[in-house]
């Protein structure tokens, strides 16, 4: 008797284990079947909000270029053909950028953007983009401030990602702050025991993001801005792009923002550099 109650507890234990460990294993495969269906719906979702970008923002510009050169055809007078040109090449331009940034994304979504290092001196870097902004500042009667170390700062970088971090950033704050104000560009180093840091701080005066879509803006097609004319501005996707070049080199970045006085985005990266580049 004493044998069979402990044969009949053995095999009423093991029967435990195994129930409970078939019920782990359903518990993790339910788990893995959601996360992939969740992931399949952001994807359809991303999906829709990439077809519905690009039907807004191609349909509009293409169909502004065919006017224009319509308009252009039948013009014989050379100063209003040159306005029309214009108009088809800002347009160009926009759906270029519009393509770069598609391309891009997808690049990062399936893990074929590999950084191209290099060693650069950052500061002279930075005032080539300072420089570029400097006629858009002049055009949009923007004060364009720039702040650098008084030493250069030799780093190692993926020198076109770096460019394309700071041609997104700036663009968005001359792109949000009205005639009159204010955009600062600031670069400073941090020097501690255990590491050495880039900072980067970009400031401006412009209308600012509410609180509500700071946590959404970095995710691509997330957040839709208006310009301060009130057109939607942009991709979608620049930000994304920014925030992964800069994960990819180790760093990190942040938003600051009170609106309407503007925003302040802070980037920290770490000060490498790598002679073998």
């Amino acid at each position: 008797f004493i044998l069979m109650m402990t044969i009949a507890v053995f095999i009423i234990f093991i029967s435990f284990f195994i129930i409970r460990f078939d019920l782990r294993k359903k518990e993790k495969i339910k788990s893995q079947l959601q996360q992939i269906i969740q992931e399949n719906e952001d994807l359809l979702d991303m999906r829709k909000k990439i077809i519905l970008t690009i039907s807004h923002d191609i349909r509009g510009p293409l169909g502004n270029i065919h006017n224009c050169a319509d308009l252009a055809t039948e013009t014989r007078q050379k100063k209003k053909r040159e306005i029309y040109l214009d108009d088809i090449r800002h347009s160009c331009q926009h759906i270029l950028h519009l393509v770069n940034d598609l391309m891009d994304l997808r690049k990062i979504e399936s893990g074929t953007d590999k950084l191209n290092l290099s060693n650069f001196d950052f500061n002279d870097f930075t005032k080539e983009v300072y420089y570029t902004f400097q006629g858009i500042a002049g055009q949009r009667h923007l004060k364009f401030l720039l702040n650098l170390p008084n030493t250069p700062i030799m780093a190692t970088f993926d020198r076109e990602a770096m460019e394309k971090v700071l041609f997104n950033l700036l663009s968005n704050a001359f792109k949000f702050t009205p005639e009159g104000g204010e955009v600062h560009l600031s670069v400073t180093t941090e020097k501690t025991v255990e590491s050495k840091s880039i900072l980067i701080e970009i400031k401006d005066t412009g209308i600012g993001i509410s609180p509500e879509d700071v946590e959404k803006i970095f995710r691509p097609f997330a957040l839709s801005r208006k310009d301060l004319h009130g057109n939607i501005s942009g991709s979608g996707v620049g930000l994304s792009i920014t925030r992964t070049i800069i994960e990819h080199h180790k760093g990190t970045i942040q938003i600051q923002n009170n609106p309407p006085h503007g925003t302040c985005i802070h980037i920290e990266l770490p000060w490498v550099f790598n002679p073998q580049y």
